[in-house]
């Protein structure tokens, strides 16, 4: 039997997986997936940052972090649902990721870095 495609948690700009609450699990079992949410580099329970987020955070993330993400978990295919900041994140790695990405879920998202 082949495993449902995992769904990928990306957080808000000052978040942390904590402020997901009950949502992961809740989202696993009505859709029987695997969802994953992980803490940025520098929010919740990650590693602190030595230095400030670049300009291009956003983008970075998509580029550097979410594939390290991915290859650690063993993600081959995912859906993105992203947050605020997160959205942004989603839209960057489904559009860097488009035959891994099945589909993308942005909420509350920004379109533009002020």
């Amino acid at each position: 039997m082949v495993a449902a495609t995992p769904i990928v948690l990306l957080h808000d700009s000052l978040g942390c997986v904590d402020l997901w609450r009950g949502f992961p699990q809740d989202l696993s079992v009505i859709t029987g997936r695997r969802v994953v949410a992980y803490d940025r580099l520098g929010f919740g329970r990650s590693d602190a940052r030595i230095a400030r987020p670049s300009l291009d955070f956003i983008a970075e993330e998509a580029s550097k972090h979410f594939p390290a993400v991915r290859e650690a978990l063993d993600i081959d295919r995912f859906i993105i649902i992203g947050h605020s900041v997160g959205g942004g994140m989603a839209c960057h790695i489904a559009a860097r990721e488009p035959d891994a990405c099945e589909a993308m879920v942005t909420m509350s998202a920004q379109a533009f870095v002020e």
